[in-house]
């Protein structure tokens, strides 16, 4: 008896903090552009608003995020964890903008073929809005 009471309180609690996790954060991308050319950096701009009542640390909410191009995963390179000049918290209710070029991400020109991208962030388990972008030979 005593066991299954201990199941079912460790159930309860991982579904409360699952559903707090993926509530915390509201996450949306947008890219000033729509096409880029062939080799071109491409890079948009990640809004991260705390829908929580706590403070979160910022620096590794960027450093743990994921973009997702066509359904696979990308993480940040590791020479860029470590590295912030950003705020160091994110306070309850506040949002924060950060800069996400892909190339940080290993995205290269293999990835981004020609043709139209999907294009979404991950960080914990909450996802963006999905963008799509279009990337075309470069004009003569």
């Amino acid at each position: 008896m005593r066991k299954i009471t201990l199941i079912i309180i460790f159930l309860v609690l991982s579904a409360s903090f699952g559903y707090c996790q993926d509530q915390s954060l509201q996450l949306t991308i947008k890219s000033d552009k729509e096409v880029y050319e062939v080799g071109e950096e491409v890079g948009f701009q990640l809004t991260i608003k705390n829908v929580s009542s706590e403070e979160i640390e910022a620096p590794e909410l960027i450093w743990s995020s994921k973009v997702i191009i066509d359904g696979k995963e990308y993480s940040l390179d590791s020479k860029y964890i470590g590295i912030w000049n950003g705020p160091g918290i994110i306070l309850a209710g506040t949002e924060m903008f950060s800069s996400i070029v892909l190339s940080r991400y290993g995205i290269t020109k293999d990835v981004l073929t020609l043709g139209k991208h999907d294009i979404s962030v991950k960080i914990g388990n909450a996802f963006s809005n999905t963008i799509q972008i279009e990337v075309r030979e470069k004009n003569p």
